[in-house]
């Protein structure tokens, strides 16, 4: 199949430099050398920042597909081989529901996405088979627990701050190489957006947009309980929303009309207030809103008394109750001193020493700093794992 409008979206943007500047912490987040490749075709670009893997893709949807593919056959590789080979070879039982559970999650996207998967066919080296199995990891590895505190001016002193924990099976320590920020340049007039989560997963799980609405997704089955077979999935709906998104008030409205799948809590931020959307199979509630009291913590279970379902045992939500509360009780700590640098200090307080991460099973944490327009991510590897800084503006050249 041809490579068709390179030429004209080259022409187009032959002017944006795409290079990713980091900065340091004095304790913590650390410089580090980018190495990076540039496809000859287009703007598509791949740098490495530490761990993480950062990719420019530009165009149509098939375009952006099998550039994806190619600059992250090897991460796509991997995780196939890590996930799915020995099961493939010793367990065609498991082998086949974990088929079955892809092939369900592929169905469910949108025409537009599934060309995207026809373009990383024809060069990633993987078949669509395996494609929809690495797109689906998440589902077929277990629950997710996750975490989220967010804090205004009121706590930080100079705008909102906003940290999460990703927090899964411990299988996920093994792909520290294969954490993708993927920024996306639609050729359709959408808004430019970054997502964050494993190579070959193009849903969302976290992401922000040209118009700074950053979004992040925490499992809510304890309260609301588990999917529904015959919705499509919330997380292919949350990469919808975040090509649209302008404001809160259109995600509340997006919120309320789209049902879905299964049981979230989905963190929304606009830069200025921070809301939590419990959203159930068929309807949503707001929990939490910084405008309130300037904080809003939450880990895995529904705080809006309106709901019928009791607040999960701390056994029953992972110590849900026991992260959350060490999240406000750190923020109450540091109230009116939480820069970037506390936030991340906070969030990578483990729950043993009163925070919310767990020792094996958070693999990735994020920071959004609105004031600064700044992310900073951490792939949790050892002890000497460090955050890495990455400036907004250099993701999205046209963000005012």
């Amino acid at each position: 199949m041809k490579n068709k409008g390179f030429g004209n979206l080259f022409l187009r943007g032959i002017y944006v430099i795409c290079i990713l500047f980091f900065c340091s912490f004095a304790t913590g987040c650390v410089s580090a050398k980018i190495t990076s490749s540039q496809n000859e075709e287009n703007l598509a670009s791949k740098q490495k920042i530490q761990l993480l893997n950062v990719v420019h893709l530009y165009g149509t949807w098939e375009e952006m597909g099998r550039q994806y593919g190619a600059l992250l056959k090897n991460e796509l590789q991997e995780i196939y081989d890590i996930v799915y080979k020995p099961v493939m070879q010793t367990n065609k039982e498991l082998a086949g529901q974990f088929l079955q559970t892809a092939c369900e999650l592929y169905d469910g996207k949108s025409y537009n996405i599934r060309q995207f998967f026809l373009g990383a066919e024809q060069t990633s080296g993987l078949s669509l088979e395996q494609l929809k199995l690495v797109n689906a990891v998440e589902h077929n590895a277990g629950v997710t627990a996750c975490s989220a505190l967010a804090v205004d001016s009121r706590y930080s002193g100079d705008g909102l701050m906003y940290g999460r924990n990703y927090d899964y099976n411990v299988i996920f320590r093994k792909l520290k190489n294969d954490i993708v920020l993927a920024v996306f340049h639609p050729g359709d007039g959408s808004m430019a957006t970054a997502t964050i989560g494993y190579a070959g997963e193009i849903y969302c799980v976290n992401g922000i947009n040209e118009q700074g609405i950053f979004l992040e997704l925490n499992n809510g089955t304890p309260s609301g309980g588990n999917s529904s077979k015959n919705f499509i999935h919330g997380t292919e709906s949350l990469f919808d929303l975040m090509f649209k998104a302008d404001s809160i008030d259109f995600t509340t409205r997006y919120f309320n009309t789209v049902s879905h799948n299964s049981s979230f809590l989905i963190g929304v931020t606009d830069g200025k207030k921070a809301v939590c959307y419990e959203w159930d199979k068929n309807t949503v509630k707001i929990s939490d809103n910084t405008e309130e009291d300037g904080i809003m913590a939450f880990s895995n279970y529904y705080l809006n008394p309106q709901w019928s379902f009791e607040i999960p045992s701390d056994e029953k939500s992972w110590f849900g109750i026991t992260r959350r509360n060490n999240l406000l009780s750190l923020a109450e700590n540091s109230k009116g001193k939480i820069d970037a640098k506390k936030m991340c200090k906070i969030m990578e307080t483990p729950i043993a020493d009163g925070g919310a991460m767990f020792e094996t099973e958070t693999v990735y944490q994020i920071v959004y700093d609105a004031q600064n327009a700044e992310l900073f991510i951490k792939i949790v590897d050892d002890l000497t794992s460090s955050w890495t800084c990455i400036e907004l503006s250099t993701l999205f050249m046209h963000r005012k």
